[in-house]
């Protein structure tokens, strides 16, 4: 079964890798690692990433999504 396409969550500062796609969909709890994020992703999906240190490599391999930072 395919994900839905939506909004994941990342905030290094209360992020949980170990958390399921579904809840990292929801703002109050995140992923905590860019990398996490991108290894979920679908087409059309948003990674959403809240300000912090992210001392990450990052390899994009699904095609279509955005990856945004919020605020500053």
């Amino acid at each position: 079964m395919t994900a839905a396409v939506g909004i994941l969550h990342v905030n290094d500062a209360s992020g949980d890798d170990n958390r399921p796609r579904t809840e990292a969909q929801n703002p109050s709890t995140p992923w905590k690692t860019i990398e996490k994020a991108l290894s979920e992703t679908v087409r059309g999906d948003t990674v959403l990433i809240e300000p912090g240190v992210y001392a990450e490599s990052l390899r994009i391999d699904t095609a279509e999504i955005t990856v945004r930072g919020n605020g500053a």
